[in-house]
């Protein structure tokens, strides 16, 4: 029961920061001159931010479940619970709330449209992305490794996150936007994410590498498995990536309509797979590790 709670709690946590940092790069990047989407998607990054407090703090009384085995009160044991938060697991908790927090009041700033505080944002925001992805240079399997593989991961959560966490509001975006104005900001946004994409697979790839020793040894193991899956939805995703930018995007631009409900049902199948591969992962970093 604790290791399929744990899971839910991992997914909830990956979706959480990624949605704030891919909310931090809409901000930022995309929809900087387009006030109604840029509210709109600071509420979708608060309520990122709400949900990653909430997951954040769960993981470590579910920690604290799992390592004591006495039901649901053994989780609230006070000695236990002081004791992991000063070791490496409390230390990842610290930065995540200290980066969720500071994004959290970057989305209020938005939100309340407080135009005095507009010079703090590319702080606070970015920030926030790099506290977010730092938090894992101490967590899970990376924690041993040397600095640059720490470096990759936090490159790779980056780029998932900007990629990931921006579909929610391209789907908005699709929605309610002008057409030549849509037109503009996809195709801003492919531009992004071939660079995106690029940082993604050669700092997966050089991970793979350094957590298995040899990519044979994806077909050698348990978690060499896991990624295999994890690759494949990828795979799936990048199809449709391209399937969006190579042929959808043009055509949006020539003002076909029906290209844009296209696009929109292309973007929930990217979701789905999304979400899969954050599920693919939260599984295999709790159930299994490198050989």
């Amino acid at each position: 029961m604790w290791s399929a709670l744990l899971v839910v709690n991992k997914l909830g946590i990956y979706a959480s920061l990624i949605g704030c940092i891919g909310a931090s790069f809409s901000i930022m990047v995309l929809f900087n001159n387009n006030e109604a989407m840029l509210r709109k998607v600071g509420r979708y990054g608060l309520k990122s931010v709400a949900c990653g407090l909430l997951f954040v703090c769960m993981g470590l009384f579910l920690q604290v479940g799992l390592i004591l085995q006495s039901g649901f009160m053994g989780m609230f044991d006070s000695g236990l619970l002081s004791f992991l938060w000063s070791t490496p697991v409390g230390e990842v908790m610290r930065v995540r709330l200290t980066g969720l927090l500071v994004a959290g009041l970057g989305f209020s700033l938005i939100i309340l449209k407080i135009s005095r505080a507009e010079k703090l944002l590319p702080f606070l925001l970015g920030g926030s992305v790099f506290l977010l992805a730092a938090s894992f240079f101490v967590s899970g399997h990376i924690s041993p490794l040397t600095p640059l593989p720490k470096i990759a991961i936090a490159l790779h959560l980056m780029a998932v996150g900007f990629w990931i966490g921006s579909l929610l509001p391209l789907y908005w975006a699709v929605s309610e936007m002008e057409n030549r104005d849509l037109a503009i900001l996809l195709k801003r946004f492919g531009d992004m994410a071939m660079w995106l994409v690029g940082v993604l697979v050669i700092a997966g790839g050089y991970l793979i590498i350094e957590l298995l020793g040899s990519p044979l040894n994806l077909f050698r193991s348990t978690y060499g498995g896991g990624l295999v899956l994890k690759i494949s939805l990828v795979s799936v995703l990048l199809l449709l990536a391209a399937r969006n930018r190579y042929a959808l995007v043009p055509r949006i631009e020539e003002g076909q309509k029906e290209s844009r409900d296209e696009f929109r049902v292309t973007l929930v199948f990217e979701i789905v797979f999304a979400a899969a591969i954050l599920v693919t992962t939260a599984a295999i970093t709790t159930f299994t590790g490198p050989p």
